[in-house]
């Protein structure tokens, strides 16, 4: 069964996945500390099915394309990622600068944690990524030229402009 509106097939995934210009794969060159790492997957309820109010990314994993291959994350926060988080490694991660002031300086890492969310990998330890194939873009919202409005508005033509 398809959802309302369409032949009920599953669409195609059009979209082709970032160009490496500009781009890098996290912890390029560097190598993990050795240390005894908690998997945390189990406290991800969110993965669940939706009978168990989680949004089924369980299920979606067992779908061509459910793991987000060739499917790029844009993420548009104060700057505030650490992209070099170790369950980030291997991801490949582009930025996209929003104007050319400097972002707001803000450490509370809300950014990192989205992207945990999102594309963290499946390597058996810390979290597990809705879409753990995916690409990240990250693009800077805030920046010391631009008010709120006009600062997320050039935020969003930088993700759109970028592939």
């Amino acid at each position: 069964a398809g959802m309302s509106g369409t032949s009920g097939s599953n669409p195609p995934i059009a979209q082709e996945p970032l160009s490496l210009e500009g781009c890098r794969f996290s912890n390029e060159g560097t190598a993990p500390a050795v240390i005894e790492r908690e998997d945390f997957q189990e406290l991800q309820g969110y993965l669940k099915p939706a009978s168990e109010y989680g949004i089924d990314a369980e299920y979606a994993w067992t779908i061509p394309g459910g793991t987000g291959k060739n499917v790029t994350i844009t993420d548009i926060e104060y700057a505030t990622w650490n992209l070099d988080h170790e369950d980030l490694k291997g991801t490949r991660i582009c930025f996209a600068q929003n104007g050319s002031g400097l972002p707001f300086d803000f450490t509370d890492d809300h950014g990192s944690g989205v992207i945990g969310v999102m594309v963290s990998n499946d390597n058996g330890f810390g979290m597990k990524g809705v879409v753990h194939d995916a690409s990240l873009l990250v693009i800077n919202h805030a920046n010391s030229e631009q008010n709120f409005a006009a600062a997320i508005a050039s935020a969003i033509e930088a993700g759109v402009s970028t592939s």
